[in-house]
């Protein structure tokens, strides 16, 4: 038998004989490419490094059809195991299910990585990461960050899901309006790499590497769910609806329309630090947003200009070091000086947030002479941090030479450290705090791979680390009914712990255009603010390209987020976090005022960008092209003139359309024409 062709509604599919993807032909146009094997597996020898198998060690593969399901099983090779790759034809598209037996104890199983799935270069990829990214079919993603098979913390960053990834899926698509998509039915939310390869000059390797930890029985692992392969027509939101269509009726997902108080009054967010002048690191002092009631005169003037409600979300106010977790209490100046602050604020209707650190351990603070090496040497805590395949220990997050910190990520499968982290947000709540960012680095609620022998979790990283998370959220919440949030938007499994979280797309920069993915997806269960925008000075020409501060805004708007400034010295904005106050400030009156008019036009029609769906656009639109400048001096091109269709909850429609510029501009929109003021937004309904 030579190859095997199935069919189903989203195309039909070719394999070879030793099933693997020839190609997928929809509305005939192939949206694959050839695979160079059928499936790629990682395990541990018995010094723990890496062996890596794909279908070419395996002698034998031998074709068998079972009614709707057709069984590849691969046997012949020196390890005496037997794989095997059913594959069905559903409604759904092409489920692989792959199984792993006769897994011997001297190679345990790490990871499996299947099927494999290729595409062509050209075109582009909708990479789910940190709240959606669209890649073109340049290398610049390859360039600024080499691929390589995910494990311990060497491999940040990457693709890690339930984390930078905050949904499992890949898609691509090319000028045909035919795509390709590939997802992981898994409501287990298992631990992953959700990325992409290069796989030769043409073609790149779709990968959904999953962790196998704790699910090998008796020497066999099989998967507990299907990975989905199938075309579909249209772009990347075109994907991003069937995914939402598919998760609808996950269990982790909170009820519609559920938000906050918070959420529901629409504050503007205002970040500043308490210590130092904007940067991370160095040694730093208090400034003029100290005592905290100092800033309590421009939280009065912002609000007052934004005619909003106002949340002061303070970077650096930790008494211990700033950015050094996980011991953030008491606050600089005492609880009853931060107290004062907070009361003050509700007294006008304002909030206060702060940001912390996150689940990482702190040995030595790079800003002042704070140390816990005596705690973490008395008390043995060597033993509750993460650890890699050879008991090796490092971490990731600002821990490097001239960093915030130094110190090691701690292991929350361990009880002692998850006990240690709701402490302290108990100690926050006492003060009555309406947010708390307290998994800032622990992107999208991550928890990082750990391969201890010791913590009495499986020795491969897998599921039960997506299951410790969940615990650690679920009992906080529970024990002090905090309203937290993590950098970067919750992952699928944590959205209804984390439902308010400081969103990272400005990450994505260096890979390709941020597009919001996340937000078409799940913007009916929670909404998350814009964020600190913090590593942009590396990515953009800031300066050489000043309206790239109005687009933000105006993206962050127009994705149904909360709007968000970072505040330099006298309560001036600046471009984003992590910028010398020293540094020329953006143009002052047009950001304001752009915030203002888009912050109004929120709350003046919930129905849509609080309650909304986000929709492909279904009406005719055309505007002109703006670029933002890449500090390489690359121009990527962005509309003129925003456009985002939104679905009531009642049904009714309508297109929000943005003018972020500091002039007018006119589109064509549903047949007529619309001159935008400048700074503004209109509702279009339809």
């Amino acid at each position: 038998m030579n190859k095997k062709i199935l069919t189903g509604k989203s195309g039909t599919l070719f394999l070879d004989a030793r099933g693997r993807i020839t190609g997928l032909v929809r509305n005939d146009v192939d949206v694959a490419a050839k695979a160079d094997t059928a499936f790629i597996l990682g395990f541990r020898d018995e010094k723990r490094d890496p062996v890596i198998l794909d279908d070419s060690a395996f002698e034998h593969c031998s074709v068998e059809d079972k009614g709707d399901v057709t069984v590849y099983t691969y046997t012949g090779n020196s390890y005496k195991l037997e794989v095997s790759v059913e594959v069905a034809s559903t409604d759904a598209g092409f489920v692989f299910t792959p199984e792993i037996r006769n897994i011997p104890e001297n190679l345990p199983l790490e990871w499996v990585d299947a099927p494999a799935v290729c595409v062509k270069k050209n075109g582009f990829i909708l990479w789910p990461r940190c709240e959606g990214v669209l890649i073109d079919s340049s290398d610049r993603r390859e360039n600024y960050g080499a691929w390589h098979w995910a494990g311990f913390v060497d491999t940040y960053p990457g693709g890690f899901y339930p984390g930078h990834c905050q949904m499992q899926f890949l898609c691509h698509y090319d000028e045909s309006g035919e795509g390709l998509y590939f997802e992981a039915d898994d409501r287990t939310h298992t631990l992953k790499n959700v990325d992409f390869a290069p796989a030769g000059e043409d073609k790149r390797r779709f990968s959904l590497q999953t962790f196998c930890g704790g699910r090998v029985v008796n020497g066999t692992y099989r998967s507990p769910f299907g990975y989905i392969v199938r075309g579909f027509s249209g772009n990347w939101q075109e994907a991003c609806a069937i995914y939402r269509e598919r998760i609808a009726d996950d269990p982790v997902l909170p009820q519609k329309y559920g938000y906050s108080d918070v959420v529901k009054n629409s504050p503007v967010i205002a970040i500043y630090p308490v210590q130092g002048e904007g940067k991370d690191c160095g040694k730093m002092t208090t400034n003029e947003y100290f005592p905290y009631c100092n800033a309590l005169q421009i939280v009065d003037k912002l609000a007052e200009r934004f005619d909003s409600k106002i949340m002061s979300l303070l970077m650096h106010w930790e008494g211990t070091a700033p950015w050094a977790p996980p011991y953030v209490w008491p606050p600089l100046g005492g609880e009853e000086m931060l107290s004062e602050f907070c009361d003050k604020l509700h007294e006008k209707g304002n909030y206060l947030g702060l940001y912390c650190s996150g689940t990482a351990w702190t040995q030595q603070s790079q800003i002042n002479s704070y140390s816990c090496e005596k705690k973490f040497e008395d008390e043995g805590l060597i033993h509750e941090m993460i650890r890699g395949p050879h008991g090796e220990i490092k971490a990731v997050s600002c821990t490097s030479p001239g960093s915030q910190r130094f110190g090691y990520d701690m292991c929350m499968a361990r009880p002692w450290c998850r006990q240690t982290i709701k402490d302290e947000i108990a100690k926050i709540r006492r003060i009555n705090v309406d947010y708390i960012q307290f998994f800032d680095q622990n992107i999208g609620g991550r928890f990082l791979p750990c391969y201890s022998r010791e913590h009495g979790h499986p020795e491969h990283p897998g599921v039960w680390q997506t299951e410790a998370m969940k615990q650690l959220y679920v009992e906080s919440i529970a024990e002090t009914g905090a309203l937290l949030g993590a950098e970067a938007a919750g992952a699928l499994p944590y959205i209804k712990e984390l439902p308010f979280s400081d969103l990272r797309n400005n990450f994505n920069w260096p890979y390709g255009e941020p597009v919001p993915a996340y937000e078409f997806v799940f913007h009916e269960y929670l909404v998350n603010f814009s964020g600190n925008q913090c590593g942009l000075n590396y990515h953009l020409d800031l300066t050489g390209c000043p309206e790239n501060l109005l687009y933000r805004i105006a993206y962050g708007f127009a994705a149904g987020n909360l709007l968000s400034l970072v505040l330099k010295e006298q309560g001036k904005l600046h471009w984003g976090w992590g910028l010398p106050w020293s540094d020329p400030e953006p143009d002052q009156e047009s950001a304001l005022e752009l915030i203002a008019n888009l912050n109004a036009i929120r709350k003046k029609y919930p129905e849509f960008l609080l309650n909304g769906r986000m929709e492909k656009l279904s009406v005719p639109f055309e505007c002109g092209e703006s670029f933002i400048l890449r500090k390489n001096g690359e121009k990527i091109t962005v509309p003129e003139v925003l456009a985002v269709e939104w679905t009531a909850p009642d049904g009714k429609r309508a297109v929000v359309l943005t003018n972020y510029h500091n002039r007018k501009s006119i589109c064509s929109f549903n047949g007529k024409t619309i001159e935008l003021e400048p700074l503004c937004a209109v509702v279009e309904k339809l």
